[in-house]
């Protein structure tokens, strides 16, 4: 995509970076959870940036044994 889409993904490209199915990610969007998508005309789109920072909130932090 070009323009003001630039950086947005679908649903499809997403799954497919993510290693995931397409349909994993629509359990999550009527779960409430996953990354955030944006809906423009019918069509979900992801904005890469918000699924970025949404992956590095994902981290967990394993205790240091003390």
């Amino acid at each position: 995509m070009t323009g003001i889409l630039s950086g947005k993904l679908t649903t499809e490209e997403l799954a497919k970076e993510l290693h995931r199915n397409p349909k994993t990610l629509i359990r999550w969007r009527r779960q409430r959870r996953g990354p955030p998508w944006i809906r423009i005309q019918g069509r979900v789109l992801y904005d890469r940036k918000h699924v970025e920072a949404w992956i590095e909130k994902q981290l967990v932090e394993m205790p240091d044994g003390k």
